[in-house]
């Protein structure tokens, strides 16, 4: 890696993209060999695509809402440009490719098919190997948001091992290049789930571990990190085990208490994944790393992502035995919990995670833990949440498997019916 290849400004005031037609885009792609011509009309496109697709993530009528089609008339012209001498012009060029795939557009699986079938992949795959970094970074991403749709076909293309081997060239690698690869990785294991691709990321998990370990401490580098391997622990028990055969465990629950919040979030994500195990010793084993009290901060976080995270761990936790339901009771997580589920009034991911943490403690022992959930106070904000449903409302199902559990004594369906409760559930 040599260097960052210099970007030309087109010098474009924001309002002359605007007076843009996508009629025009054809006009953009000069026939000549202008190297310079080129450059500013793949500009132009690229920002009359970004426009576009920003007006519409608004929900703005928008007169650009056939750009990509426009585009895909001229794909071949453009593809064409992947492999230009001047690395401008792939740099743009690779740069409309990675917008037409990019998660924020509605069409991007039928658009990574054309794409493929285009045979785009080989002068992106290509650019990996360039001497500029912003070539291999923008191809990384590119490749990655193919990934995200096509994932078989472009590990069985080998754009993963492509992908890994720019790896293999660090530490250290320059931030911007090490971030974009291990983006790029982490869309290959959130894709479609495949054996072979796991088995490849598992084969360089020594590699990005490298980069999750002091002194790297950038809290970018350590979130990409911690979410390849908290997507590859969301796999069968396997890769779990994989993942606590390497120490990562160890290492994410001490990340749950780092300062920064995205990296915090990646790592509750794998020991969220890792709880799901069948195996007791190893959810024992987790709750030894103070892991109740980086639950019950990270449930007090306030941000909606974090909270219901943190709500899936626990409800891994009333799944294993009685004794981790127990101490899930004796900490305040369950007072926690009852906050916030007064706190909504619909069943979003954290309400229907609160739910299972109950009912799955319920099913451990019935009396005992239902009685704790009744004196809690769980009736009024479940009943709150059912009341303000719209009557086309698809409920839940754990909604009822709770109440199931809740109401198999009739000192509870007593208190239940004090709350209204069956006069809300025949109003359904």
């Amino acid at each position: 890696v040599k260097a960052h290849v210099s970007r030309q400004s087109a010098s474009l005031e924001p309002q002359s993209f605007f007076r843009l037609s996508a009629d025009k885009i054809e006009s953009y792609l000069p026939t000549t060999d202008d190297v310079e011509q080129q450059l500013y009309g793949l500009q132009k496109i690229s920002r009359l695509l970004i426009l576009s697709q920003e007006e519409k993530a608004e929900g703005k009528n928008t007169t650009y809402s056939n750009v990509s089609n426009k585009i895909f008339h001229h794909i071949e012209t453009i593809i064409t440009y992947l492999s230009s001498e001047d690395p401008r012009i792939k740099l743009q060029a690779c740069s409309i490719i990675g917008l037409l795939t990019s998660a924020q557009h509605d069409t991007t699986k039928a658009a990574t098919d054309v794409l493929l079938r285009s045979e785009v992949l080989p002068p992106i795959l290509s650019m990996l190997e360039s001497p500029f970094i912003d070539l291999i970074c923008q191809a990384a991403c590119t490749i990655g948001n193919m990934a995200l749709k096509r994932t078989r076909y472009l590990f069985a293309q080998g754009a993963l091992q492509r992908v890994i081997g720019v790896l293999r060239q660090g530490p250290p690698l320059p931030h911007k290049l090490l971030n974009a690869v291990l983006k790029s990785i982490s869309c290959f294991v959130l894709g479609p789930y495949a054996t072979d691709v796991h088995t490849q990321i598992f084969a360089c998990l020594p590699l990005i571990i490298q980069y999750d370990t002091p002194p790297i401490v950038d809290p970018e580098i350590l979130e990409s990190v911690g979410l390849i391997i908290a997507y590859f622990a969301d796999g069968p028990d396997g890769n779990i085990d994989d993942v606590v055969r390497a120490g990562l465990h160890f290492r994410a629950a001490s990340l749950m208490s780092h300062p920064n919040e995205k990296v915090s979030a990646s790592a509750l994500r794998i020991v969220g994944n890792i709880l799901t195990t069948s195996d007791a010793d190893l959810v024992q084993v987790m709750l030894e790393l103070e892991l109740i009290p980086k639950l019950i901060k990270l449930l007090n976080s306030g941000i909606s992502s974090v909270e219901a995270d943190a709500c899936f761990s626990v409800a891994n936790i009333t799944a294993s035995t009685v004794a981790h339901v127990q101490m899930i009771f004796d900490s305040e997580i369950p007072q926690i919990l009852i906050r916030l589920l007064e706190a909504g009034t619909k069943f979003d991911r954290t309400r229907k995670e609160v739910l299972f943490s109950f009912n799955n403690a319920c099913s451990g022992n019935p009396g005992e833990y239902a009685r704790r959930t009744v004196e809690l106070g769980i009736f009024p904000p479940l009943l709150k949440i059912l009341s303000h449903l719209p009557s086309s409302a698809v409920i839940p199902d754990i909604v009822f498997e709770t109440l199931e559990s809740l109401l198999e004594k009739k000192v509870y369906r007593d208190l239940f019916r004090e709350n209204e409760g069956f006069k809300v559930l025949k109003s359904l």
